[in-house]
């Protein structure tokens, strides 16, 4: 659907490297408008995938390169990965000092540090060298927010919640235990998280092998924080969460793995005889890294995991954040791996995160407890590059579970760090039946779609009907349904793209793995649709999202009936016509291809589909009246062509750039022109890539030029040249990256032209 770029998230942490830089005091932030939508960079700091198999030869043959132009302090190596999966190092930048550094008193003085020159080089460096296969920014993961229950409105028995065996009934895992006498004993559950209280009775009381919790590691240690430049992980055996009363910690892990595994007189997790190991990333306050996640998906890939659970990530709705493509990875080894869809509903459509929204991962939404409704807070898909997200739900609000010592042992909390181990259990559930019926496939992306063939559709709590499938994707999982139905669907969900791209025939494959025959009636069971703009500004979307009920596609099957006998299969077309809606609100339609069963041994299976009428081509990016030039007090804004903005940095002032995005954007860029903006002079930057929307609490953010730029002639050196601008009259534009759109075709692109930016 897409364009792919090889360097893909590659200098988004240099274009705000000197905002986030202390080392001027005259570099600040803007004064309205902060740069808090990409303060989620780490800056000098890169997640450098190698192209060549060796690591350690690879990382000398980079470092040497790299300490011929600079001091050998600049550069290092924080990380190394060594594994199949991924082979690469994280590079940091830390020095102020680049060898052969001079100065022209013809140029203005840059108001950036000379590391910030450094980090520019590096990365266009990186980009020429063939041992390089990718190039990843590293990024701020931010601890997953909760939202607590009360303990007053728990109805507590003897310290244990006795409603918290509610769910399982709705769930049929209750079922599951009871009928099938498996509880997932054996079955491996490798979580990422915040560490776990292990001596928890609930949760075995030990930590290795023999038991409930028999691996894992501390990637980070308490005091760790991704924030703070001076803070280094420190690593060690045991992934114990000691954080105590009054630390700030949230015990999120803790309650995860109750979840997953928790068991004592009067509560049971999903799979409470499972194993579960525990990767700790966050410390007992503050931010991780997406490197220290990578780092951890591995270890647990490697320790021999069944399966991987990850309540975390960030706003990114696109597949190729580094995170995203690590856990893609994993599945296709036949790990199943379960992340967290995020906890942005309320900020409206396409709120997704990573690494939920990569291929092959099973991105889970969250449902109530008490109404089985999608929950307020559970973000709404689909992906950035319109893809069917997320693929199914489990309970995360109000959800009872354990707690580490020092926060009382149990409480209830929400989110869709909830739901996704309540699945991930739920898979170890499946797992476990599969070690009995040989039958049974493991794979993870059948698996997936075994639990969306089976899984119960909620109503919406805003309009009548269904509730669309990119709120709760497939649905609830039904676990008992999953395990003992032998009829499946593939593929388990559909997604007819947008106006501009629909596939309107598309092909179901359906195969009876049982030991009877069995028929189906082919129905359309169309869902509420998503108005995802408000209407009066735009395409600035709503929070929350807006839901009809008069916006329903029509669907055609090659055949309104099937029956097939044990071990059969056979393909349905499905043909769709969307609703006769104004393209220009790009409705959001969607619903569930029902198969009815017309035998009573054999349950109704389902396929979600979605789509777009409209062309998400034609979307604009820039949110209204940005970018725009600010002098540093955001006293005076420079909005018309012929306005001159005076740089000087004697004085201070210097240009800022204020900003925001109403659509996704695969790629942005910046270059440098002459004042008629007709020649191009170089980069400005190197280019921003995957970026999220910007949301109505945090419409935009701010940047500014520091004086510098990157000749677009700059030869042929493994090193480019950056230079600092001469007095003279110039303007920078920007572009960015329409949705779907072509990296190579000019018309793909939104572009913007600034002021006349006078450098005195």
């Amino acid at each position: 659907m897409k364009l792919l770029n090889p360097f893909c998230g590659l200098a988004a942490a240099v274009w705000l490297f000197t905002i986030v830089s202390a080392a001027d005091d005259k570099q600040r932030p803007h004064p309205k408008y902060d740069p808090s939508g990409l303060l989620d960079i780490v800056p000098g700091r890169f997640i450098v995938e190698y192209a060549e198999p060796n690591v350690q030869a690879t990382s000398k043959k980079l470092l040497d390169l790299l300490h011929g132009k600079f001091d050998s302090t600049n550069v290092s190596v924080s990380q190394s990965y060594d594994h199949p999966l991924m082979r690469g190092v994280t590079l940091r930048i830390d020095s102020t000092k680049k060898k052969d550094d001079d100065d022209d008193e013809n140029v203005v003085e840059s108001m950036s540090t000379p590391k910030d020159d450094i980090v520019k080089e590096v990365i266009e460096m990186l980009e020429k060298q063939s041992m390089v296969s990718t190039v990843y920014p590293v990024r701020l993961v931010r601890r997953p927010e909760l939202v607590p229950t009360p303990m007053k409105e728990l109805d507590r028995r003897d310290g244990i919640n006795m409603n918290a065996m509610q769910p399982h009934a709705m769930s049929q895992v209750e079922r599951v235990h009871r009928e099938l006498k498996n509880t997932g004993k054996g079955i491996v559950v490798g979580i990422i998280d915040s560490g776990i209280d292990y001596r928890h009775p609930a949760l075995g009381s030990c930590f290795g092998k023999g038991c409930k919790v028999a691996m894992g590691y501390d990637l980070v240690g308490n005091a760790y924080d991704a924030r703070n430049p001076a803070s280094r992980p420190q690593p060690g055996p045991d992934p114990m969460d000691n954080c105590g009363r009054g630390s700030g910690a949230n015990g999120h892990g803790t309650h995860v793995a109750g979840i997953v595994a928790g068991k004592s007189e009067n509560f049971k997790g999903v799979a409470p005889d499972a194993t579960l190991g525990m990767w700790r990333v966050f410390g007992c306050q503050g931010l991780t890294s997406n490197d220290v996640i990578i780092q951890a998906m591995l270890d647990a890939y490697e320790a021999g995991v069944d399966v991987i659970s990850m309540s975390l990530g960030f706003g990114s709705g696109w597949a190729d954040t580094p995170t995203s493509v690590v856990a893609q990875r994993i599945a296709a080894k036949g790990i199943p791996v379960i992340a967290a869809a995020g906890n942005e509903g309320e900020q409206g459509a396409m709120t997704l995160g990573a690494p939920s929204v990569g291929h092959g991962v099973t991105s889970v939404a969250s449902m109530d407890t008490e109404s089985a409704r999608v929950s307020v807070f559970s973000s709404i898909g689909p992906s950035s590059e319109i893809d069917f997200k997320p693929d199914i739900a489990g309970f995360g609000g109000n959800v009872y579970s354990t707690l580490p010592s020092y926060l009382g042992g149990w409480g209830a909390m929400s989110g869709t760090s909830m739901a996704t181990p309540y699945c991930a259990g739920a898979v170890a559930l499946y797992l476990k039946q599969a070690e009995k019926n040989q039958h049974m496939v493991t794979d993870p992306k059948f698996i997936t779609e075994q639990f969306q063939n089976y899984a119960y559709k909620a109503p919406n709590s805003h309009a009548n009907g269904i509730d669309s499938p990119l709120a709760q994707g497939a649905g609830l999982i039904q676990v008992y349904d999953t395990i003992m139905q032998n009829v499946h669907i593939t593929p388990g969900a559909l997604s007819f793209n947008d106006t501009a791209n629909i596939v309107r025939t598309q092909k179901l494959k359906i195969r009876n793995t049982g030991d009877s025959t069995v028929s189906y009636q082919i129905t359309n069971n169309a869902s509420v649709a998503i108005q995802p703009y408000d209407g009066k500004n735009g395409y600035i979307f709503s929070e929350p999202v807006t839901y009809i009920d008069n916006a329903k596609a029509s669907i055609r099957f090659s055949q309104k009936t099937i029956k097939l006998a044990p071990g059969k299969s056979a393909t349905i077309k499905v043909t769709l016509t969307p609703p006769k809606t104004n393209p220009d609100d790009h409705i959001m339609y969607g619903g569930y291809i029902q198969f009815k069963s017309q035998t009573p041994d054999n349950k109704d299976l389902t396929v979600p589909y979605f789509g777009i009428v409209g062309e998400q081509h034609k979307l604009p990016i820039f949110m209204p009246g940005s970018p725009v030039v600010s002098d540093a007090s955001g006293s005076q804004w420079y909005k018309n062509k012929d306005d001159v903005f005076v740089f000087d940095t004697r004085s201070g002032n210097i240009p800022y750039f204020v900003y925001g995005f109403q659509t996704p954007t695969a790629h942005v860029k910046a270059t440098l022109y002459t004042a008629d903006g007709r020649q191009e002079l170089g980069n400005v930057q190197p280019g921003m890539d995957y970026l999220g929307r910007t949301t109505l609490t945090e419409p935009y953010s701010s940047t500014f030029w520091d004086g510098t730029y990157q000749p677009t002639a700059s030869g042929s050196s493994d090193f480019p040249v950056t230079r600092r601008v001469p007095r003279g009259r110039y303007r920078i534009g920007w572009k960015a990256l329409r949705l779907l759109g072509d990296r190579n075709n000019s018309n793909d692109w939104e572009s913007w032209m600034s002021c006349i930016i006078q450098v005195v």
